[in-house]
């Protein structure tokens, strides 16, 4: 059964970040029961993650890269199979294919370091109201009516234990005739439930909301948005890389994603993370291509995305 209504609970969620052994380097991982026609992105590069990190002691994750190759069926496992690149004194490197019926899904190389001290520097953060001080979406669309209401509701338990804050809501609305919108969104987000305190389970936290409202970036600068059902999306590229090993998805935390180039078929957003104590913590890159058809009891992090 899927049902678009059931949102994951915490347990739920938890669940589906743990994986079963299958053999020497080799994990399984299933999908939620929760009406996506595919298995979400975000969660391919969490399970692969979690994968990588049960062949790695003491080291944390630094970057990861991956290539998104077929879309996933949510009603079969996934295989996720680790190769041993290397284990240098400082860094360790793995590579992850994620597999169904035998056929890559997915790739990913990912890099862990050992905890060393070094120079610290980092951006300054923008400034935005906390996620308190911004507008409640079902109050901004409850005027459209109430199936536009639904929809909303219906994205909103397909997408938890996620919650998604956007800052501006108008860049939802469609272009008036002359209008231009910056190339860039920024939204608070986080995991709204409790996760234990454990920094290898907040890196795939991360990983897997890092691929949610990615795509809303480049397509709202154009007057659109994913819930319009104009295009076939997907992501391809995607690339995530931690500015600090502290990183808590309990806490609130801002992401911008900012869309500063498009092609006619491709966009590349890159968003930049900040905690909700303003401290930078990572930052991300995804390629995707857009074929249009006929026509956290957890923290937030904010979200900025720049479309590249």
């Amino acid at each position: 059964m899927n049902d678009p209504d059931a949102a994951m609970s915490k347990v739920d969620f938890l669940k589906l970040l743990d994986l079963e052994p299958a053999g020497a380097d080799r994990w399984i991982g299933h999908s939620p029961d929760n009406g996506w026609p595919r298995v979400f992105g975000g969660q391919v590069v969490a399970q692969a993650l979690s994968a990588a990190q049960r062949t790695v002691i003491d080291r944390a994750v630094h970057s990861l890269h991956g290539y998104f190759i077929l879309g996933g069926d949510p009603n079969e496992p996934i295989q996720y199979d680790v190769e041993r690149v290397r284990d240098g004194r400082s860094f360790t490197t793995r590579r992850v294919v994620a597999s169904q019926r035998r056929e890559a899904i997915f790739v990913m190389s990912a890099s862990f370091h050992v905890a060393e001290q070094g120079l610290d520097h980092e951006l300054a953060a923008p400034e935005r109201p906390e996620p308190e001080d911004t507008p409640d979406p079902r109050a901004f669309i409850a005027p459209a009516g109430e199936a536009a209401l639904r929809q909303y509701e219906a994205f909103v338990a397909r997408v938890a234990p996620i919650e998604v804050r956007p800052l501006d809501l108008k860049r939802y609305l469609p272009l008036r005739p002359g209008e231009t919108r910056p190339a860039r969104q920024v939204q608070w987000l986080r995991i709204g439930a409790v996760l234990p305190d454990d920094s290898a389970l907040h890196a795939v936290g991360l990983a897997y909301l890092s691929d949610l409202t990615l795509l809303d970036a480049a397509l709202a600068r154009h007057g659109h948005s994913i819930a319009g059902g104009k295009f076939q999306l997907a992501s391809l590229d995607h690339a995530l890389s931690r500015s600090t090993t502290g990183c808590s998805m309990c806490r609130t935390a801002p992401a911008l994603r900012a869309g500063e180039g498009c092609r006619e078929d491709c966009s590349t957003i890159a968003p930049d993370i900040w905690s909700q104590a303003w401290r930078r913590r990572a930052s991300f890159a995804l390629g995707a291509p857009e074929r249009r058809h006929d026509v956290l009891l957890g923290a937030y992090i904010l979200a900025i995305s720049p479309i590249l």
